[in-house]
């Protein structure tokens, strides 16, 4: 049987323990896994050791660049936003590779984590991260909304309802353009 100092000590343990789970130490970071919560200190060296657990989610401090991607690789991450001097990953960019082009919109495009924003010249639009040339002929097709005002086939929502175009023929219903 137990004596009194020895159901006391229990008690302590049992008290301490449930203290430690339910209010462990914060440190600096922590690791959501699931159910539980890892809680270890970034090393705040400026270099990203993954043997102790950090990553750019839990260390960006150590871990990112200051192009938002991770000093172990070149992928755009948004956990890295704010850290190194990166600035915030353009919606589109994260989890792409540094360097990958995507369109801001019909005429403007940009390196993911590597670049400001470029626009197309006039009579060009976006596509795939690139600028092309708008046709100027009436096909009944139009590229892009960035193309409005060139091709007379585009209106300002991008689709194919300019007026001197139909059918791609000229069968009287068409409107004459110089």
């Amino acid at each position: 049987m137990y004596s009194k100092i020895g159901w006391t000590a229990t008690i302590v343990v049992i008290a301490l323990a449930a203290i430690v789970l339910f209010y462990p130490p914060v440190l600096q970071d922590d690791n959501q896994t699931g159910f539980f919560t890892l809680y270890f200190a970034c090393n705040n060296n400026g270099s990203c050791q993954s043997g102790s657990g950090e990553t750019y989610a839990n260390c960006p401090n150590d871990c990112c660049n200051v192009d938002c991607s991770a000093k172990d690789d070149t992928i755009c991450h948004s956990a890295c936003a704010g850290f190194a001097g990166c600035s915030a990953v353009i919606t589109g960019c994260d989890d792409l590779a540094t360097g990958a082009r995507i369109c801001l919109n019909a005429i403007t495009w940009t390196q993911c984590c590597s670049g400001a924003p470029t626009s197309c010249s006039v009579g060009e639009y976006c596509t795939a991260g690139f600028c092309g040339g708008c046709s100027i002929a009436c096909d009944n097709f139009c590229e892009s909304a960035g193309c409005f005002g060139v091709d007379p086939d585009c209106d300002v929502l991008g689709d194919a309802t300019g007026e001197c175009c139909g059918n791609g023929v000229c069968d009287g219903t068409e409107k004459w353009r110089l």
